[in-house]
C-alpha cells in the first residue's frame, strides 16, 4: 500500500509552495514528532506514506488527523 499527497499552497490556482521553504520537510518533522514517519519525495512537496496492509479504520483516521494537524501547524508558522 502506497499513498502520495501533493501539498499545494492554493487549491484553486494549484500554486505550489516555494521549495526553499521546505514545507513538506517541515510537515514531515511534525508528523514524526507525533509518531507518524512519512517520506518526502526529492525536491518536491509530495509526501508519501506506506502503511501496512493490516491497517484498520481507527489507525487510518489517526494518520489523517496527524497529517492534517501538521499541515495546519506548519502553514500557520510560515504565514506568520
Amino acid at each position: 500500500l502506497l499513498i502520495g499527497i501533493d501539498l499545494i499552497k492554493n487549491r484553486e490556482t494549484k500554486e505550489k509552495f516555494n521549495i526553499i521553504e521546505g514545507f513538506a520537510n517541515k510537515v514531515s518533522e511534525v508528523t514524526y514528532q507525533n509518531g507518524l514517519p512519512i517520506h518526502v519525495l526529492w525536491t518536491s512537496d509530495v509526501i508519501s506514506l506506506s502503511p501496512p496492509l493490516t491497517i484498520n479504520e481507527i489507525e487510518i483516521e489517526s494518520m489523517i488527523n496527524i497529517i492534517g494537524q501538521a499541515i495546519y501547524q506548519v502553514y500557520n508558522e510560515l504565514e506568520n
